[in-house]
């Protein structure tokens, strides 16, 4: 018997272009399809997304991203 492919197994297989809490509890992913070259999309619950990274928590910038312009690397 095959055993079910986990969901971090399936998102670690494909490629992430996007991923965003639409609304508390839901995560909206978007994955390249290198066969069809299209972006498809997925809906998974946001604490079964974080469980796939190492501690769990998003990446969070230590400054504003909302720089109006090109990005800059902070001094601190």
């Amino acid at each position: 018997m095959v055993e079910p492919m986990s969901l971090c197994a399936f998102l670690f297989s494909t490629m992430i272009v996007g991923a965003y809490e639409v609304k508390p509890g839901i995560m909206h992913v978007e994955l390249l399809n290198t066969q069809t070259e299209t972006i498809e999309e997925l809906y998974v619950y946001t604490e079964d997304y974080l469980q796939c990274w190492d501690n769990g928590v998003p990446v969070q910038l230590p400054r504003s991203i909302d720089s109006g312009g090109a990005s800059t690397p902070s001094d601190s």
